[in-house]
C-alpha cells in the first residue's frame, strides 16, 4: 500500500521550518510543545489545530491567513470536522485530541455552506438544546473579532479563549457585546447560566452558519 500523502499544511510547514534553517528541536521549544509533537505534524499524523496558526505563524514568520487557507484546506471540496466543542461551559477541547470528531474528517458541502474557510465541529454537551442537541454538527465560519461587520446579537458562535483567560477553552453560545467591550455569552438552555468574558481573551471566533444531525444514533 502506497504511503499516505502529506497534507499541504504539513509539507508547507516542514519546508519553510528548513527554509529558515530551524531544527525540530528549536521550533518545539519555541512553540512549547514537544519535539514529538512537531515532528508528528509535520508527517500529517497529527491535524494542526486553529488556536495553534498564530504561534506558527509567529515562529515561521508567514501570514497567519496563508497557514488557515492550509491547514482547512478541503478534500474534494469538502469541509473539515476539525473538532469537538463544548456544548456547556468552557472547556479546553485541545486535550480531546484529534480524533475527536468521531472518526469524521470532512463533511459535504451544500448550496448553504459554499464559502471558503468553513470548518464544522461536533456538538458536546446540551447547553443550547433545543437549538442545537448533543451530538449534532456546526457549520461555521471565521470571522476576527474586530470585524466591521460583526454578526448581529444573540447570533448563535463557536468562541475560544486564549490562554490568558481564567477559564481557556471554547464553547458554543450565543454572543451578547456589552457597551463595555466585553462579550455576554448566553445558553439557550436555562439550566446552564451565561458568562461574560473580555473581548482581549477572545481568540477565535466564528459564526455557526449550518447545524447537521449525522452523529446521532
Amino acid at each position: 500500500m502506497p504511503p499516505k500523502p502529506v497534507p499541504p499544511a504539513a509539507r508547507f510547514i516542514r519546508e519553510r521550518r528548513e527554509a529558515m534553517q530551524l531544527s525540530l528541536q528549536e521550533v518545539a521549544e519555541r512553540f512549547g510543545l514537544s519535539y514529538q509533537a512537531i515532528a508528528q505534524r509535520e508527517k500529517g499524523a497529527t491535524r494542526f489545530r486553529l488556536d495553534e496558526i498564530p504561534r506558527f505563524a509567529e515562529i515561521l514568520k508567514v501570514p497567519p491567513e496563508k497557514l488557515r487557507r492550509l491547514i482547512l484546506g478541503t478534500a474534494d471540496g469538502k469541509i473539515p470536522v476539525v473538532n469537538r466543542t463544548a456544548a456547556g461551559g468552557l472547556v479546553d477541547n485541545t486535550e480531546w485530541g484529534v480524533t475527536s470528531a468521531e472518526g469524521f474528517t470532512y463533511v459535504d458541502r451544500d448550496i448553504q455552506t459554499d464559502d471558503e474557510d468553513l470548518y464544522a465541529l461536533v456538538v458536546d454537551g446540551s447547553s443550547m438544546a433545543p437549538t442545537l442537541l448533543d451530538r449534532d454538527l456546526v457549520i461555521c465560519k471565521p470571522v476576527p473579532p474586530d470585524a466591521d461587520r460583526m454578526p448581529p446579537p444573540r447570533t448563535v458562535v463557536y468562541i475560544r479563549l486564549s490562554a490568558e483567560s481564567r477559564t481557556p477553552g471554547g464553547m458554543i453560545c450565543r454572543w451578547n457585546p456589552q457597551r463595555d467591550g466585553s462579550y455576554l455569552l448566553e445558553k439557550d438552555n436555562p439550566a446552564y447560566p451565561s458568562v461574560v468574558v473580555p473581548r482581549e481573551h477572545v481568540e477565535q471566533f466564528g459564526v455557526v452558519v449550518q447545524r447537521r444531525t449525522p452523529f446521532r444514533s
